[in-house]
């Protein structure tokens, strides 16, 4: 089970991510309490260079935007909301597509569905979304509503959505996803990660998987 910390906002949060396999950091999205700006972004992305796989989360994001998140040094870029149109902005190696998903797949799957779940992209976000935003929204999931959906036609996934390490056991219980992905629920406030909740739910991911080895 992969394990991504999200919305680092300092270098130093990177000591506490000790254990885990991403990070990330978010940038070109101002609402958020955890945007940096490409040149902050860049300097959690140089101290986390061979220690994590590195990943900047954009949003409606141009080609240019995807070029210069790789060029700071970015190992992939997770995208929430369109892709670029009219030409590939990077290999789809290097791209991990967001899907907001409602709470409930009995309220439908979305548009985009077909075309990124069924897509040339090794591995996609699963995120909740809502009507004011494309994921990010810190929301928990109905995970036992969304075990048969997402095992009907089984890939990769890297599970985000008001993950904690109380829940996160759950979730990996109900759907068994490529890995999991925490921001806000690590946080002692919005943009302020808390080392000891970081390292409890590195702990309690690694624990479910060495009893499920």
């Amino acid at each position: 089970m992969k394990v991504k910390i999200c919305g680092l906002t300092r270098r130093e949060d990177l000591a506490a991510c000790q254990g885990a396999d991403l990070v990330g950091v978010v940038t070109g999205y101002p609402r958020s309490p955890r945007n940096l700006s490409l040149s902050e972004a860049k300097g959690i992305l140089e101290a986390a260079r061979g220690r994590f796989l590195r990943v900047v989360v954009l949003t409606a994001p141009s080609a240019s935007d995807i070029a210069a998140a790789f060029q700071a040094g970015a190992d992939r870029v997770q995208v929430h909301g369109p892709l670029p149109t009219g030409g590939a902005a990077a290999p789809a190696a290097t791209l991990i597509p967001s899907l907001a998903l409602p709470k409930d797949p009995a309220r439908g799957l979305p548009p985009t569905w077909d075309r990124l779940w069924r897509g040339p992209f090794p591995l996609v976000h699963l995120d909740t979304g809502g009507e004011d935003r494309a994921g990010g929204t810190g929301r928990p999931w109905d995970w036992a509503r969304w075990a048969g959906p997402l095992t009907r036609e089984p890939r990769e996934f890297l599970l985000a959505g008001g993950l904690t390490s109380e829940n996160v056991v759950r979730a990996m219980a109900a759907l068994h996803p490529w890995g999991v992905d925490v921001s806000s629920g690590v946080e002692s406030r919005p943009g302020e990660k808390d080392p000891a909740r970081i390292q409890a739910f590195i702990r309690t991911v690694r624990a479910w998987e060495g009893a499920h080895a």
